[in-house]
């Protein structure tokens, strides 16, 4: 009788995003080892996304965004129906309550849990610091394995939230490095600077500007920012203000055309980032990375990229003068990152490190 998997994530596969790939990818990887499985989603998948599914005979089944007991227990229902063994949660919180409705109202025998939260937990003392080990003890019991991202998010998960450690597993995100590569040649007169990313304070943009207004080489360099978010009237008045003239893309579709053409692509970061898939899918692209030193970011950078303190104008301004001045030390890095990115963080590795820890769970 064949094992069947319920892949319960709180994400809409409507795009054309490396998690797509992967869902596709690991759904054609488990249902070739002779598994069964069900999807659930909150909100109605993309045809394309729908197409794969129907090719694989894989159902699926949707969900509220924001899931009550009552949602909890008819979906979990529903699940019942396919005899579920494993259920593999992602985006979702393992402490939440509602989370173990559904695992006790469908039935399921285990339960994997895929962590790419980010942020770092506040150091507890006293009754504080009891309630959330034993927090992370109850958890742990209806928990078969936890995927972390990254080893920060691991390393977390088990001496801030305290889950077993033994129940901890790392598998780096995946990037779809056909759709992420490299252009033959780039125009780098001028050189492009970009960011992409959310337009908030806890990505650390506003140092970016101040950094580039601080510019000491004669080259002036081509500030492309993409994305959007609530801090972006007080953005565009601080470059004003320095007296640049960046180009405010919004909310684009190709990414990846973005970055491959790129010559420097600047992750400030404030926030201790899970991973940094964006810093990543822009080393696939070859486009020189230089990134702040919080979270899981470095561990992504490794040598494929320069790392700054975060917040730190000074360092950067520093960095990007040699870096907007020197050609070869840009490709230089630039080739490792992609190299990087091949040898640690592609689809298939994500791929098959999932299907390692679900089979390891039934055995």
């Amino acid at each position: 009788m064949k094992n069947t998997l319920a892949l319960v994530v709180d994400f809409v596969p409507d795009g054309n995003r490396s998690f797509e790939a992967f869902l596709l990818g690991f759904s054609e990887k488990m249902v070739s080892a002779g598994w069964r499985l069900v999807h659930v989603y909150s909100g109605e998948p993309g045809p394309r996304f729908l197409s794969r599914l129907s090719e694989m005979n894989v159902p699926y089944i949707l969900a509220p965004k924001s899931l009550t007991f009552s949602d909890a227990y008819k979906l979990g229902s529903e699940l019942k129906v396919y005899s579920p063994d494993v259920m593999l949660t992602a985006f979702y919180n393992a402490f939440n309550p509602v989370m173990w409705q559904l695992f006790r109202s469908s039935s399921v025998k285990h339960w994997v849990v895929s962590d790419h939260s980010s942020g770092v937990v506040n150091f507890k003392r006293g009754l504080a610091n009891i309630l959330a080990k034993l927090r992370g003890a109850i958890v742990s019991r209806f928990v078969d394995r936890v995927i972390a991202c990254s080893d920060f998010v691991r390393i977390r998960d088990i001496q801030s939230v305290y889950f077993r450690e033994s129940k901890v597993k790392t598998v780096h995100n995946g990037i779809d490095v056909n759709r992420f590569a490299p252009r033959e040649q780039r125009e780098n007169n001028p050189v492009k600077i970009v960011y992409a990313g959310q337009l908030i304070p806890e990505k650390g943009v506003a140092t970016l500007l101040r950094a580039v207004a601080d510019l000491r080489t004669e080259v002036k360099p081509r500030l492309l920012i993409a994305g959007t978010g609530y801090q972006q009237v007080e953005l565009e008045l601080l470059a004003y203000d320095l007296g640049l003239e960046p180009e405010w893309l919004g909310r684009i579709d190709w990414i990846p055309q973005l970055f491959a053409s790129s010559d420097i692509a600047v992750f400030p970061s404030n926030w201790a980032e899970a991973f940094g898939l964006v810093v990543a899918e822009a080393m696939a692209c070859e486009s020189c990375v230089v990134a702040s030193d919080i979270g899981g970011i470095p561990e992504v950078v490794g040598e494929g990229g320069v790392i700054v303190p975060p917040g730190d104008v000074k360092a950067l301004q520093v960095i990007l003068d040699r870096l907007i001045e020197n050609p070869i030390l840009r490709r230089r890095l630039g080739e490792a990152g992609r190299r990087r990115v091949l040898e640690k963080f592609t689809i298939d590795k994500m791929i098959d490190g999932y299907a390692m820890v679900v089979n390891e769970v039934i055995r």
